[in-house]
């Protein structure tokens, strides 16, 4: 009996997303990496970006933080390809500059792939660094289906360092200072720890790395969703819940975010879909108005021989400004930075086919509207610490904070908006064994938004926290607005012959408000070939091992617009007294400021792959 094995076609078949579109796997001329979403998800992390890492090839994530909220990684694509921003661009169901990549629901997301040689040369202006493609789930014509995915994981330090006591830190201390040239400070006090004559009510032996942090800390996150439709009607519904705490001990800080998406696509008719895209996210940052930054620095540099509480169970004084690292991780005493970001994404788009001018000829287009509210909260408060009197045997309290002993507040508001809408003209026709394909589209994107601030001290308690109970000394506020803006030209030409050679060229010209009117266009090409070497009868005949083998190369123009806004234009700054003015304080004037770079323009990119 012979058995014999089938040829597994699947993954030739499969259909990866690039720019402005979808192409076979096996027919793709550019180079292109595929994660699908469920291998996103089994990690446990919160942030998405952080799953990338080995995953995708020639895309580098590094996470320089384990802070909950701000737990970011840097993403390069073949290393870094321009001297300004080197960050990818991130575009979302086809949507550019949509922000948040990091705080997706993993459940939510189909597939991520990954532009990285000059195939990124259609999203001209901003591709300078590769393309990050994310596509969320839709609904199918099935019976509805439920989906639970729920995680508890624990999280701790890679490594945590282990520092000197106290007995070593004094004796190297003053190794030190005699290489210097300079008197010891502790040759009449270490010795008390070896013969146990120290006095325990001043001098401890506090291992400041287990004050700061525990072994781990707790994370959780639950996913719900419902998909199914007809054959009329599609949809994808979820929402999703994640929780996280820092890994400090003691600590009342935490980050959590809640999401909802709503995908919905409608066949109107044998030629006209539309879909309705709706997604909102609310992110809780309860952070401490000390930095993770200052914490660590604390943490290397506090004297081991400084109590966290004295054996009375009283606070030690801390290294400075009474930065006792027990007071400030924990974050109950200190004030609190609170930051309140809120996301809703909307997308309205249609296909439009258009048989009766011509078979395979389409219209589509979407308006994207993007919205982005950030509220912020920082109040600094006063806490008690306390220092030891050796010749009383008192313990002497200080009040301290980091502003000199005065309750302070300030309250930020940020809006903005990002308007995108989009047409594209579309030609997709197989004849025989030619298949050919094009496209010319065009786009307009803007964003915009102001912010505010406003701050008061002098606070006699930390309650009632609101800026009118601040006194009006030294009070301020300030505000600012900002817009950027980008319009594009575009298209595609591909053809391929028996899906055996294959042939793509891309063109764009974008505008950008960023340049002066004569430098504000750039134009990218870009051209790809392909050779599916393993369909040639010499490879067939005698390489039968060979299920699929591609030669292809490519080469494009890719551009990099993400400098400050505005640099062709020398500006003034407002300062108090006006030239004429007689009362400094109200009459406000103009000073010189920066001088403008007319000739500011476009960095670009030249990409060539094989």
């Amino acid at each position: 009996q012979q058995i014999r094995l089938g040829e597994d076609t699947q993954a030739l078949e499969e259909v990866v997303v690039v720019g402005y579109g979808v192409q076979k796997k096996a027919t793709v001329t550019g180079s292109v990496s595929t994660v699908k979403g469920s291998d996103l998800k089994t990690t446990g992390t919160a942030n998405i970006t952080n799953t990338f890492a080995g995953k995708l090839p020639g895309v580098v994530a590094t996470n320089r933080s384990g802070e909950p909220g701000n737990d970011y990684s840097d993403i390069l694509i073949r290393g870094k390809g321009s001297l300004n921003d080197n960050s990818p661009l991130i575009v979302i169901d086809g949507v550019a500059n949509r922000g948040g990549l990091e705080r997706l629901n993993p459940s939510d997301i189909e597939s991520v792939n990954v532009l990285k040689d000059a195939s990124a040369a259609i999203y001209g202006a901003q591709a300078a660094n590769g393309v990050i493609l994310v596509t969320t789930k839709r609904g199918t014509s099935d019976k509805p289906t439920i989906t639970y995915n729920g995680s508890f994981t624990l999280s701790g330090n890679t490594r945590t360092p282990d520092l000197m006591n106290a007995y070593q830190c004094m004796t190297w201390t003053d190794e030190i200072r005699k290489g210097n040239g300079q008197s010891p400070l502790y040759e009449n006090i270490k010795g008390g720890y070896l013969d146990g004559t120290i006095n325990r009510n001043q001098y401890g032996d506090t291992d400041w790395m287990d004050v700061v942090f525990r072994s781990v800390a707790p994370q959780t996150r639950h996913s719900l969703s419902v998909s199914g439709g007809s054959e009329k009607v599609k949809f994808y519904v979820s929402g999703d819940y994640s929780y996280q705490e820092p890994n400090y001990r003691n600590t009342s800080l935490d980050f959590q975010t809640g999401q909802v998406r709503s995908n919905i696509d409608a066949q109107i008719s044998d030629n006209l879909k539309i879909g309705v895209d709706l997604a909102a996210r609310r992110e809780k940052r309860n952070n401490s108005v000390i930095s993770t930054d200052d914490i660590f620095w604390e943490a290397f540099m506090a004297y081991p021989w400084l109590y966290d509480y004295y054996p009375n169970g009283l606070p030690g004084p801390g290294l400075a400004n009474g930065n006792n690292l027990a007071i400030l991780v924990a974050g109950k005493e200190t004030g609190y930075n609170r930051v309140n970001d809120t996301f809703v994404d909307s997308k309205f788009s249609f296909d439009l086919k258009l048989p009766w001018i011509t078979e395979g000829l389409s219209l589509s287009g979407y308006a994207a509207f993007d919205y982005h509210a950030r509220e912020q909260k920082q109040l600094w408060d006063v806490w008690d610490t306390y220092d030891y009197n050796a010749a009383t045997g008192e313990y002497i309290k200080k009040t301290t904070n980091m502003n000199g002993n005065n309750i302070s507040l300030r309250q930020d508001h940020d809006d903005n908006v990002t308007k995108t809408f989009h047409l594209k003209l579309d030609y997709q026709r197989t004849f025989g064994d030619h298949r050919v394909g094009a496209f010319v589209a065009y786009e307009q994107s803007k964003y915009e938004g102001e912010n505010f601030y406003g701050w008061r001290g002098y606070y006699l308690s930390n309650r009632p926290d609101y800026l009118d109970f601040g006194a009006d000394k030294e009070k301020t506020n300030g505000g600012r607005g900002y817009v950027t803006a980008r319009q594009n030209y575009f298209g595609r030409l591909n053809y391929a012959y028996k899906d055996r050679y294959m042939f793509e060229f891309t063109l764009r010209h974008d505008g950008s408000m960023n340049f002066a009117s004569n430098k504000r266009w750039g134009t990218f090409p870009g051209l790809s070939v392909g050779w599916r070497m393993s369909e040639e009868d010499f490879i067939k005949n005698n390489f039968s091992f060979i299920n699929d083998l591609k030669l292809r190369a490519s080469w494009g123009k890719l551009g990099n617009d993400r400098v400050d806004a505005f640099q062709y234009i020398s500006t003034y700054n407002m300062q108090n007294g006006a030239i004429l003015g007689e009362i400094p304080n109200i009459n406000k004037g103009f000073v010189p400021g920066r001088v403008g770079n007319p000739d500011i323009t476009w960095e670009k990119v030249d990409s060539k792959n094989i």
